[in-house]
């Protein structure tokens, strides 16, 4: 028998939706004087490509209705096969002869493509995708052998579309969506692409640096100007701005309080990052008592204690106290005055007590805590008396009569002084009655009301100021008898003419009848032939007479 012809060699492809072939083996031409029968096996081949040694194998060989051999189940990988043919005739001659068959993938992978995916920056400005963040299960019946992506366009960048294992993104992509495509490549070669719709997304928040730290200042810092107090540097991978804001968080009436300064960097992506610096603003040197100037010791030559010690009367530099002025301080006086009067050889003396309070810091619990106290010291002299400007004159004495031969004496006092007021005057009287010195009656008053008897009497009046001083003034006043005496006369007498000079005379006393007064005991009547009572008599001549009578 022989065999004269097999197949060509010859290539396939892959199967379906696997890596493994179903070959069909072409009939060989026979060339035989008896009848024939072949079978077919399969050896791959060794590491130099020639088919290893040893009997072929017949897995997966399986006979056709038309004589054929189709082998069924090659492992997936095999890409070459020897094939064997043996054929043997009747009387059991054989002949065998090999031939070729290559495996050849010629069906292109699927590729599964992530519908969006998403690019992040990093903090350079640079993001990336990579081939495996884009490919959703990409497959090939007889496996993948590499991916690929690429851009498909390029940007100011500097990025190019070439194919690679990840593709490069900028921060001029942030914000924006591209489409780049993914290639799949099988282990033969072949390939097919997808695209994906890539998202550019810059997520890294700026930094802030060197952020100022917390900081208290004194009530008279300069709160416009706080870049003095330091400010932090922004940056960003791609780009930054950086703002402040000044947020006052609430000051009391004395100044104090605090202001947050917010700092925030913004990327151009809405990206945020913020850091607070706290200014506290207190008194760091508060008001104390270094800051006041107390009023000085005074004593006026010839003051008035009513009138001329009012802190706005008293001379330069010892009206009130002084302060410099403190930020975050509220400042208050008061004075409270003890006064002495005729101490220490001083008309007057005042311990004015001064109170500084400083608001800000008072707390009536902690008696020293904003609470300042000093005593000046004011001493007055005085030496000018007082000026009795009414009681010392006759006509300031009220006289009215009364029965048994009396009368009331109603008399008041006043006077003026450069310094004490009318109702502060000491004042004293005493009244002589009869004016024959003695000290009948006193009093402590400027007033004196007191029945008399008629005759002539004085008041002494005494007053003095508030520094000591005295000024006195007598009154000395007569009280009359106001009702006239009853005279009772005779109508005429008879009397004779001395003859040595022709002259007679005569006394008022002479007409007496009995007249009487009142008060007046009669010896001390007095008569007169007029309102005169020094003409008590008359000398009458003989040239006065008529008919022997003469009236008077």
């Amino acid at each position: 028998m022989r065999l004269l012809s097999l197949p060509a060699d010859f290539t396939v492809g892959t199967t379906g939706l696997t890596c493994a072939s179903q070959i069909k083996l072409p009939h060989p031409t026979i060339t035989d004087c008896s009848n024939t029968q072949y079978y077919v096996s399969y050896n791959v081949p060794d590491l130099t490509g020639a088919p290893s040694p040893g009997p072929g194998s017949t897995d997966g060989v399986i006979k056709n209705s038309d004589g054929t051999f189709t082998i069924q189940t090659l492992p997936a990988g095999v890409t070459t096969i020897w094939v064997t043919y043996l054929a043997v005739d009747d009387c059991d001659n054989a002949s065998e002869d090999i031939t070729r068959v290559d495996i050849k993938d010629n069906t292109p992978p699927v590729p599964v493509c992530d519908q969006f995916s998403f690019a992040g920056l990093n903090d350079d400005g640079l993001g990336y995708v990579t081939v495996e963040s884009l490919d959703d299960g990409s497959w090939d019946n007889c496996g993948i052998d590499y991916l690929q992506a690429r851009r498909m366009e390029t940007t100011s960048c500097s990025i190019t579309n070439e194919w690679g294992q990840k593709i490069k993104f900028c921060c001029e992509d942030a914000g924006k969506s591209f489409m780049v495509q993914l290639r799949v490549v099988d282990k033969a070669g072949n390939s097919n692409t997808c695209m994906v719709e890539v998202r550019v997304q810059d997520n890294n928040p700026p930094t802030l640096s060197n952020c100022p730290a917390n900081i208290t200042v004194d009530c008279n810092a300069d709160l416009l100007s706080l870049g003095q107090y330091g400010k932090p540097t922004a940056s960003d991978n791609c780009s930054v701005n950086q703002t402040e804001e000044v947020k006052d968080n609430g000051f009391d009436d004395c100044g104090r309080g605090s202001i947050s300064r917010i700092f925030t960097a913004t990327d151009n992506f809405g990206n945020k990052s913020t850091c607070v610096q706290v200014i506290t603003v207190r008194p760091t040197n508060p008001f104390n008592a270094n800051n006041i100037t107390w009023p000085q010791d005074h004593t006026f030559p010839n003051g008035c204690l009513a009138t001329g010690i009012a802190p706005e009367n008293m001379p330069a530099g010892k009206q009130k106290p002084t302060w410099a002025t403190r930020p975050c301080s509220q400042i208050a006086i008061e004075h409270e005055d003890i006064v002495f009067q005729y101490v220490e050889g001083f008309c007057f003396k005042v311990l004015r007590k001064w109170t500084v309070i400083d608001w800000c810091q008072f707390n009536p619990l902690i008696p020293s805590a904003g609470k300042w106290t000093y005593t000046q010291v004011i001493k007055g002299q005085n030496s000018t008396a007082p000026t009795i400007t009414k009681g010392c004159l006759p006509s300031d004495v009220k006289i009215t009569q009364v029965d048994n031969c009396q009368a009331l004496i109603e008399a008041t006092a006043t006077a003026t002084d450069d310094c004490t007021q009318g109702d502060k005057f000491v004042w004293s009287y005493v009244l002589d009655v009869d004016n024959n010195g003695t000290k009948d009656f006193t009093g402590n008053t400027n007033t004196v009301s007191r029945t008399v008897s008629f005759g002539k009497h004085t008041i002494t009046w005494t007053v003095t100021d508030e520094c000591g001083n005295s000024k006195t003034c007598a009154n000395t006043f007569e009280v009359k008898d106001q009702k006239k005496p009853t005279p009772y006369c005779l109508s005429e007498i008879t009397t004779v003419i001395m003859e040595e000079d022709g002259t007679v005379e005569i006394w008022a006393s002479d007409f007496n009848a009995g007249s009487y007064d009142n008060c007046s005991p009669n010896p001390n009547l007095k008569f007169s032939f007029s309102s005169t009572v020094t003409d008590a008599s008359k000398t009458l001549r003989c040239a006065d007479m008529t008919d022997n009578t003469t009236k008077v």
